[in-house]
């Protein structure tokens, strides 16, 4: 936001998944943004699980481009019984989204782990090309 006073919209985009219960309706907003000096942008939200943006440009800025989306999927692995802060146990419940140094992503599920995922489409926020 370059004035925070008259902030101006540049561009929308919605999520790449459906809801994973159809109560959902994804409920909860974005829980963490982390971007790369490279322009790619890391969401977390909660039960829709993570995706990256690429906002590298200014048309991809107008019109946000999918490069990746994420739904953790292992099976639960938290006693029921410390769900304090949801009325159910929601599996993805992605509490974050992360570079690491070798530009990899990392994700923190609330309920079922941490996944280390390493991008396909070549961008690292250290600004590494290359992928598997």
């Amino acid at each position: 936001v370059t004035d925070p006073a008259h902030p101006a919209k540049l561009g929308t985009w919605a999520p790449p998944f459906k809801p994973t219960a159809p109560w959902t309706s994804y409920t909860f907003s974005a829980h963490e943004i982390a971007a790369t000096a490279t322009g790619q942008v890391a969401i977390s939200w909660y039960h829709a699980g993570v995706w990256v943006l690429d906002v590298s440009t200014k048309e991809r800025q107008e019109k946000p481009v999918t490069l990746a989306a994420y739904q953790p999927h292992q099976a639960l692995n938290v006693v029921p019984s410390t769900f304090a802060q949801t009325p159910l146990p929601l599996v993805p419940f992605v509490w974050g989204a992360g570079w690491d140094e070798r530009g990899y992503l990392v994700i923190p599920d609330m309920h079922t782990g941490v996944y280390v995922l390493k991008p396909e489409w070549g961008l690292h926020a250290t600004g590494v090309s290359g992928g598997q």
